[in-house]
Parts: structure tokens; sequence; C-alpha cells
């Protein structure tokens, strides 16, 4: 046979034949997203193949002779159900490239430290709860993927990799980080979002060549004096800790650096010493990094009362503040529609194919309104098309299409589902289709942003009674209200709880508040503003009730201009 290059994509084979072996110019074999559940040995006998692709298969198992395979250089095998790697893949000395992304594997063998030339290694999104030191003697190594796993640590071997240059540890549950790692000087990107890290070693000032440190999502208060010394630091992002102080060191890196540091719990008085503290560097000549701190109260006032006026008000402030929302959790799906224009527009495919498959689970189960569900499907659909190009966008001032907005907002949900317990993922999974099904329902007669702004008021929300109890293990954070904010929320849903009330009930609302308006206007609270404390909710509803006749005149004068 003198084939050089074999494409049999996306074609349903469920078996291909082992004469393929004895194609001597066989370099590229293609078969991506087919239903395949074996891979002939026999093809490792092809001497001068190069590639193969056989992502989103149904593979349990990879034959070891593929090790003899001397030409092979990539191998990818993504979204296959893989639950081990054979370790004599490890004598496939040409081998660059390795994608095992989104299978089951609990192992990896440490005989792929001899992979010499093994430059990419990819294993996000699979179920390792360790990783094998051996592999820092693959020193062509620059690429390594492990988020997504069950990782509690990481071997410190791994600093003598030298040539290492990108490492995702995000999504997994290392409560420490070797110190060793400070030794990797060619380590450029770092990612440790979401894992448990209390502290974060000394060491790691040493690592100069790093351009990109994620550490969102841990458990940090302090920061070493140390990590001033990372003078070509771009990004430190340190969102979503426990800061409640600017550690000084911060000030001291690079002007071109950007540190974001919102979502940590820094009283006032401390942002604006710090913003003060900026200034004066400022006027004495010195440069300063850019730094995203949390809001100030008086600052956010403008988002809120949108938010309390049912999101009728659509307001600079409002799409802005979204924009920052859809940006932290895009953060947090690093491989996730970050490739080409072509490549974003395939997994904006694959993920809509995921979401069609929920609704229908949902309908299936559930029985959800089915007018509701229709425009919902009917809006999802649309937001899909605008995204890939297939549909014109009417209005979007997001820097990202509406398919990305919805991508990112079911990614949120199936993370939520994924980090809750199995007995409580039921009603996780209804409880997120079921609001996002709202959300797409309300909003899909708005415009582009509007439509954006309803769908992403789902992300965050507890989805289950195991998150409202334990938040940090569903990675949720729910946006901090400070007090004045809390009682302007509480006094616009106050209002509409009463409103409602009215019309169903004329009666019911005397000359003093009735039980059933508090406990309504509680639940309220809990359910659709779980950043507002409920010792927050019970001063507001204390304040309104001492005024109780003048806030009844207020609701009704507000009924009427209304019609």
């Amino acid at each position: 046979m003198g084939v050089i290059r074999l494409d049999f994509a996306s074609s349903e084979l469920t078996s291909i034949p082992a004469e393929l072996g004895h194609a001597t110019s066989l370099q590229s074999l293609i078969l991506y997203d087919n239903q395949l559940s074996t891979f002939p040995a026999e093809i490792s006998q092809a001497r001068g193949l190069r590639t193969v692709f056989l992502g989103r298969n149904a593979l349990t198992a990879f034959p070891a002779e593929m090790g003899q395979a001397r030409s092979l250089q990539t191998l990818e095998l993504r979204e296959n159900q893989l639950t081990s790697f054979p370790a004599e893949m490890g004598q496939a000395h040409a081998l660059q490239a390795l994608d095992l992304t989104s299978n089951r594997l609990e192992s990896f063998p440490a005989e792929m430290g001899q992979a010499k030339a093994l430059r990419t290694l990819l294993l996000n999104n699979n179920l390792l709860s360790s990783f094998p030191a051996e592999i820092a003697q693959a020193q062509a190594l620059q690429e390594l993927d492990l988020g997504n796993n069950r990782l509690t640590g990481f071997p410190a071997e791994m600093g003598n990799a030298k040539a290492l240059r990108t490492l995702n540890l995000s999504c997994n549950r290392l409560e420490s980080f070797p110190a060793e790692m400070g030794q990797a000087q060619a380590l450029k990107v770092l990612n440790l979002n979401r894992n448990r890290l209390a502290s974060f070693p000394k060491e790691m000032g040493h690592a100069t060549a790093l351009q990109f440190l994620r550490l969102s999502d841990n458990r940090l208060s302090d920061l070493p004096i140390e990590i001033a010394q990372l003078s070509n630091l771009r990004f430190l992002d340190l969102s979503s800790n426990r800061f409640t102080t600017v550690p000084g060191a911060l000030l001291e890196l690079p002007e071109a650096t950007e540190i974001d540091l919102r979502h940590n719990p820094i009283p006032e008085a401390e942002i604006l010493a710090v913003r003060e503290r900026m200034a004066q560097r400022l006027a004495d000549g010195q440069t300063v990094p850019q730094l995203l701190l949390p809001q100030l109260a008086a600052e956010v006032g403008e988002l809120r009362e949108a938010a309390v006026n049912q999101m009728n008000v659509h307001t600079t402030v409002l799409t802005a503040a979204f924009q920052n929302r859809l940006n932290e959790v895009a953060l947090q799906f690093p491989q996730q529609l970050c490739g080409s224009a072509e490549q974003q527009r395939a997994e904006l495919g694959v993920i809509a194919a995921r979401l069609t498959q929920a609704l229908d689970e949902h309908a299936t189960q559930h029985a959800p309104d089915p007018e509701a569900l229709h425009k919902a499907r009917q809006a999802a659909d649309l937001m899909f098309q605008k995204g890939q190009g297939a549909a014109e966008a009417f209005h979007n001032e997001f820097d990202r299409s509406t398919g990305h907005v919805l991508a990112y907002t079911f990614l949120a949900i199936e993370a939520q589902v994924a980090h809750t317990p199995e007995a409580h993922r039921p009603e996780a999974t209804r409880c997120g289709m079921a609001r996002l099904i709202g959300a797409l329902e309300n909003g899909s007669g708005n415009c582009d942003t509007r439509l954006c702004e309803e769908v992403m008021q789902v992300i965050g929300l507890p989805l289950s009674d195991y998150a409202q109890q334990y938040p940090e293990v569903v990675n949720i954070a729910p946006p901090r209200t400070a007090a004045g904010e809390a009682q302007d929320v509480t006094l616009g849903v106050a209002k509409t709880v009463l409103r409602d009330m009215v019309e169903t009930e004329p009666g019911l609302i005397g000359e003093a508040p009735s039980d059933v308006w508090r406990a309504r206007l509680l639940a309220t609270m809990q359910h659709d503003h779980p950043g507002v404390a409920p010792e927050q909710v019970e001063q507001a509803v204390q304040t309104i009730e001492s005024a109780w006749q003048e806030f009844r005149e207020l609701v009704d004068e507000q009924r009427a201009a209304n019609g």
C-alpha cells in the first residue's frame, strides 16, 4: 500500500483492519470521532507512522505493542474510556506529544519518563490521585497538563524538569506545592487554581521566568516577600482566597504585572489605604503594578440597584460587572474555548450537544413546563448558532459571543455537579437545569447582551442542599455584600414580595407586617441573594418593619405609577 495519510474522522467506524500495519508508507492515521472500541496492535508495524489521532472513540485499552512504533511522534487519545496506559509506550523514543485528556486513568506509568523526546503531556480531566516522579527524567518535557484530577501531592523531582515551561495543576486537591519547583528555570506558566493551598513556597521566587501565575480559589492569606523577585511576571491571580491585607511584596512587582485580588475578605479601610499607598508611590516617581481589588460598597451601588430591580435596568456598570464575571469563569476552564476560531466553533458544537442531551434527560425525568422548555431550547440554539457564526448576532457588549457565554455557564453547572457527592448529584443536576431553562426562557426575547446577563445569573448559585452547607467544597463563591448594599438589596426584594402578595391577596397586608410577608421575604433572599448574610437581612427587615406604614405607602405609589 502506498498511502501517506488516511483520514476517516467522523465516519462512524466500529473497527479498522489490522492489515494497515503493512502500509509501509503510512505516516498519518486520523480516526477522530468514531466508535472504535479496540485498536489493532498490528498497526505498530507501520514503521513510517508518525501521527495517530484516536480522540472521541470508545477505547477501553491501548495496545502495548505501539511502544514499538519507533517513528511515532504524536498520539492523540482524548475523550476515550481508558483506565490505564501501557508502560511499554515509554519505549516510543520518537514520541513528542501525548494527549490523554478526558479519560478514566487512575494511574500513569513511571516508565513514560523514558520517552526522551516527549515535549507535551496532556492528562487533564482524569482520575489520577498521584503522579510518578520518574516523569522528570523526560528532559524534553515542556508542557504538562494535570488539571481536573484528584492529586493530593506533586513530586518535588519535577523541579529537575529543566525544559518545563507550562504546568497546569488546577482543580486538584493539593494542600502544598513543592519548594523544589523553584528550580524549574524555564517555567513560564503555572496554574494552581482551585486547590487547597494555605501557603506558597518562598523558593518559587527563584523561578524568575514565570510570566503567568494562577492561585485563585485556594486558602491563601499571605505570600512570601520573595514573590517580588519574579521580575517577568505578567499576571498573578489571587482571587477568591482569604487575604485580609494586601501583601507589601505585591507592590514591588513590575509595572506591567496585573494582580487580581478580587473576592477576598479585604476590609474597605485596607483597600483605601493601599490605594493611597499606590498613589503616593506614583507621586514619588515609582512604578506600581496593576492591582484589581474588591470594589467598595459605594462603587457597586449602581450595579446592585439594577439587580434588585429585577434586571430591568441595563447599565454600563452592570455590563462591566458581568464581563468581569465571565472572565473569571473563563479562567476556571483554561483548556476550553481557547484555540483557533475553528477549534472554538468545534468545541462549542460539542458543548451544545452535551447541553441538548442534558435538556432531553431533564425533560424525561422531571417533565418541566413544555412551553418554557421549548423557549429555552430555541434561545440556546440561537446563542450557539451566533457563537458558531451560523446566525447573525444582533447586539452584544461582551468580548465573547453569546455561544461562549452559554458554554461557560453550562461548564460551570457541570463543574459544580461534578464536585457534589453522588447522593446529591441528582438534586444538583435537576436544580441546575431548571435554573438554566428559566434564564433562557426569560431572556429569549431580549437582545444578545441582556440574554447573556440572564444566563450568567445562574453561575455560582448553590444547586443542592450540600452546596449550601459546604460552598467551599463545590467551589461556590457568592459575591460578598457590604452592609449598605445588603440594606438596598433587601429593600428592593421586600418591595417586590409585598407587591406580589397584594396583587394576589389584597387583604393580607394590613397596618402591620404579616408573618407570611416576612417568611416569604427571608426565603427569597436566601434563594436569590446568598451573598447577603442572614444577620444583614434581619437588620434590614427590622428597619422596614419599624417604618411599615411609610413602606406600604411607597409600594402602593410605585404600583400605581406602574399601572
